[in-house]
């Protein structure tokens, strides 16, 4: 139920995203989704790394 939730609002703000979008000039659209585009790989890579156990730390535990 949570995920439908979460596609409905997803569809809105991609609409709004595209009537804004529709009218800013093209170079600053594309600004945009690069700066966008990059902070949401931020939040996902810093998630992965959380997530992963640390093979450093471990290596060197086992020496």
């Amino acid at each position: 139920m949570h995920y439908i939730i979460t596609i409905a609002l997803a569809a809105s703000a991609a609409t709004l995203a595209f009537m804004i979008a529709s009218a800013l000039p093209h170079w600053l659209l594309t600004t945009i989704t690069a700066i966008v585009m990059l902070k949401i790989a931020g939040q996902f890579f810093t998630r992965l790394q959380r997530n992963r156990p640390d093979h450093h730390a471990q290596a060197q535990n086992d020496q």
